[in-house]
Parts: structure tokens; C-alpha cells; sequence
């Protein structure tokens, strides 16, 4: 008897949980699924759930025409100046206008053969070999001419650079003082040699033909102020070369067609001193 009534209590534990176990089930039976709430485009909605809408990049409008330089066929957002017909990228040349009737009876050159004979001079003022010693007596004449010049006798002055290709500074000098040999001129003739750097052309063939052919510096490459398309700066070439220049020659004193002037005179100047000399020594050996 006593041990019945020890067991009875568990016995009733165990049929309340039996008992409880059997509502469960029953209760979860007894109540629908629940249908999942589908995605509204409604911003007033109570939702939750955000709509995934995928990036759509807006309509292009840049051109998308092939590089004119790379002879690439992709499309794809070039810049404006790939588009251009009347220069050529791969030797920053431009196919320059002919010459009318009218240019030619026309006392004062255009703007195309201003650049024609620039670059033709390119082609004709090389050097057979360029040493520290052509750099320096090549500056020195440069400003011997400069103070012989109206410029210098009007007070005006100049900064001059002769460098190489990689930026080495061969000579520089400076004639004057005040503004024209200010910083500013150091910056304005550092950014005409990046023209010549960056085309392998002198400053006055590009800013002439790129005015030939109505273009401004921007659409050829040649962003101011980085780049200065003042005349002035000229190519250091060495004969039967292809490859490219080897320097810069270049002065800078606020006039783009005095200053190209006088580098290609000094050019010619020492050319022919040269040649003369040469002459000389061929003359003495046959003496001798």
C-alpha cells in the first residue's frame, strides 16, 4: 500500500505532460499555413521587404567612335579629340590645307606654312652628334642674340633652357630682371618644353597648325596650363635619326614668333660655323 502511493505522483507527472505534448500538435494542426508576403512597390506600404532593382548606368553621351589613333574597333567613351581628321596622333602632325590662290598673292604667309616651314626646319637643323659643350655654347650665342635684339634694347627679358629629353638641365640662364625672369616665365617656358617632350615637335609648328586647322590645344592633348603652345622651343635631332629628338632648345621672352626666330637663327649660325670649320680642317689636312 505504501508503495503505490510512493509512485503516484510521478504517474501524475508524466500523464500531465502526455496531456500537454497531445494539445500542441493539435493546436499546430488546427492552424493554416501562412502564405509569404509578396514585394510592393507601394512606399506607403508596411512591408518589410525592399524591392532589388539593378544599377542602369544613364544614356551615353560621349562619343563612342573608335580611336583614331589606337586603330581600335571597341566602342566606348573616347575623348573628342579621336575624332579629329586633320591630325594625326601617332607623329602629332596635321594635314595642313593647301595653299589658295589668295594665300599665295598674300604678302604675309598663313597660319599652314608658317607650320609647314617649322617643320621643315625640324628636318633640316639636326645635329651630327649633341655634347654638354653644343648645349652650352648653343645658350650662350642664344643670349648673345637676345641682347643684340629690339626686345633687349626696348628693356624686355628672357629665360633660357636647354635640357634633354629624360629633363636633365644642360644650360640655363637668364637675361634681365623684374617679371620677365620671374618664376612665372620659368613655369611658362617648362611648359613649352613639354609640348616639344610630349610631340617631339617645335612649339611654334603646333601652335600654328593647330591654328591652321581652327583647333584649340585642349582637343589636341595639350591642356593649359600644363602646356604652353608659345613658339620658342625647338627639337634637338641628331642626323638620320628616326627615333626622336634627344633635347630641347628654348627661350621664352612674350614673343611667340621673335623668340622661334631666334632659336632657328642661332641654329642656322652655328650650323654654318660648323660647316665652315669642318671645311677648315679638310683644307689643312690636304696641306699637310
Amino acid at each position: 500500500m505504501s508503495a503505490s502511493l510512493t509512485y503516484l505522483p510521478v504517474s501524475l507527472a508524466l500523464l500531465s505532460i502526455s496531456l500537454s505534448t497531445s494539445y500542441l500538435f493539435s493546436l499546430a494542426r488546427s492552424q493554416p499555413p501562412q502564405q509569404p508576403q509578396p514585394a510592393t512597390d507601394n512606399p506607403g506600404s508596411s512591408s518589410t521587404q525592399a524591392r532589388f532593382t539593378p544599377f542602369r548606368p544613364p544614356p551615353s553621351t560621349v562619343d563612342e567612335t573608335a580611336s583614331v589613333r589606337s586603330g581600335s574597333s571597341t566602342a566606348g567613351p573616347k575623348s573628342p579629340v579621336s575624332t579629329l581628321s586633320d591630325f594625326d596622333f601617332e607623329t602629332f602632325t596635321f594635314r595642313l590645307p593647301l595653299p589658295t590662290a589668295t594665300s599665295k598673292s598674300s604678302s604675309m604667309p598663313s597660319e599652314g606654312e608658317l607650320a609647314a616651314d617649322a617643320l621643315n626646319e625640324e628636318s633640316i637643323l639636326r645635329f651630327p652628334s649633341f655634347k654638354m659643350e653644343d648645349a652650352v655654347t648653343l645658350g650662350m650665342n642664344l643670349r648673345k642674340r637676345f641682347r643684340a635684339s629690339m626686345r633687349h634694347a626696348k628693356g624686355k627679358g628672357c629665360v633660357i633652357s636647354i635640357q634633354t629629353m629624360q629633363g636633365a638641365t644642360m644650360f640655363a640662364c637668364a637675361v634681365g630682371e623684374g617679371s620677365d625672369v620671374s618664376l612665372d616665365s620659368w613655369w611658362h617656358i617648362e611648359g613649352m618644353i613639354k609640348v616639344v617632350r610630349r610631340t617631339g615637335h617645335s612649339t611654334f609648328y603646333i601652335e600654328k597648325g593647330a591654328s591652321a586647322i581652327g583647333k584649340p590645344p585642349d582637343q589636341l592633348g595639350l591642356p593649359f596650363p600644363e602646356y604652353r603652345l608659345d613658339g620658342g622651343a625647338f627639337p634637338i635631332w641628331l642626323q638620320n635619326s628616326s627615333v626622336g629628338p634627344i633635347g630641347i632648345i628654348a627661350i621664352y621672352s612674350g614673343s611667340s614668333t621673335e623668340d622661334h626666330h631666334l632659336v632657328i637663327s642661332t641654329l642656322r649660325s652655328y650650323f654654318s660655323k660648323m660647316s665652315a670649320s669642318d671645311r677648315g680642317s679638310v683644307a689643312g689636312t690636304e696641306r699637310l
